[in-house]
């Protein structure tokens, strides 16, 4: 069985933001003193408490219950805990511990990852609806450290349900028409120290990050020519294979932790150098997993027309790349 999958009515948590947050290619400048702080979600709020209030919203403007999801799929970086994990806290709030759940740790490449699974479930035809919550809390760890990247790191979450073509949508819709996400780097490119996980459940603090004890150490130029050869080839292929002949794509909902230069060092078909970009970070910063499912919020406000091409391009820690095709519904 091959059903056709459509992903409808994204929803986004609507983050204080005083500013547009600066890019990877301007942090590198003079003039970050113009750029106030990316979107910042209140201290007292956990990543599963805006998870819950983005799927909320989702259930509530498709008017369906959480009893009608089969399956809900996480994806973050920046979790409540590592164990138990988001999905478990979610479920448990979204009032469906008898839901299946599983969390995606694969940074900006994992909604990608998600809509891929949860299309494979759709097709079987086993499974009718799959919420998909992307959230992660990247200023919590970031934005207190003394030097020019904390600029560069906010908080987001969306959230998207993956369900059949046949169903009736309220609002902007997207059918699936393929995806590729894959390892094409290897971690240890990032020098991530060991975590101090001597407890549990051990909770993720933001105080681990900000004193170093548990920083990433990311090595820009390493990740940027990573995507270079192994995302290009993929890129390349992939819309080789899936473009519909003769159509170019409109529109580009891209994220990655290189900004700007990430589309530069993909050297875009050209059937996509001309399409519309929306890119996450120049409204809520570097939000890592919660990128690319805001974006298709964000696109959902857009002129998209019926018909339109949507090219989502996603890379991030691991090193992760995802690439998906969706056609305006």
């Amino acid at each position: 069985m091959n059903l056709p999958v459509l992903l409808s009515g994204c929803a986004r948590y609507r983050s204080i933001q005083n500013g547009r947050a600066a890019d990877y290619k301007e942090l590198q400048g003079e003039k970050l003193a113009e750029f106030i702080s990316p979107a910042i979600v209140p201290s007292d709020l956990a990543p599963s408490d805006i998870a819950l209030s983005v799927c909320n919203d989702m259930l509530q403007s498709r008017g369906i219950s959480i009893k009608e999801v089969d399956l809900l799929i996480s994806c973050t970086q920046t979790p409540d805990y590592n164990n138990p994990g988001l999905a478990s806290l979610l479920l448990a709030k979204l009032g469906a511990e008898g839901i299946a759940g599983l969390e995606l740790k694969m940074s900006d490449a994992a909604p990608i990852y998600a809509c891929r699974i949860a299309s494979a479930f759709i097709r079987t035809g086993k499974h009718k609806r799959i919420l998909i919550a992307a959230t992660d809390l990247m200023s919590r760890y970031f934005s207190s450290r003394e030097n020019k990247l904390s600029r560069y790191f906010g908080d987001a979450a969306a959230a998207v349900i993956v369900g059949g073509d046949s169903e009736s949508v309220r609002g902007k819709a997207f059918r699936y028409i393929a995806s590729h996400a894959a390892a094409i780097g290897a971690p240890e490119s990032f020098g991530v120290s060991s975590p101090r996980a001597n407890q549990f459940p051990f909770r993720i603090r933001p105080e681990d990050f900000q004193d170093g004890s548990m920083q990433p150490r990311l090595q820009p130029q390493e990740f940027a020519e990573c995507i270079s050869k192994e995302a290009a080839a993929i890129l390349t292929s992939f819309i080789s294979k899936y473009l519909p002949s003769g159509r170019d794509v409109r529109w580009v909902v891209c994220h990655s932790p290189i900004g700007g230069e990430f589309l530069d060092r993909l050297a875009l078909p050209q059937s996509l150098q001309r399409a519309n970009l929306v890119d996450e970070i120049a409204y809520s910063g570097y939000v890592a997993s919660a990128g690319a499912v805001c974006g298709l919020s964000r696109l959902s406000e857009q002129e998209v027309k019926s018909g339109d091409l949507i090219c989502v391009l996603s890379a991030g820690a691991g090193i992760n790349f995802g690439v998906m095709l969706l056609e305006a519904a």
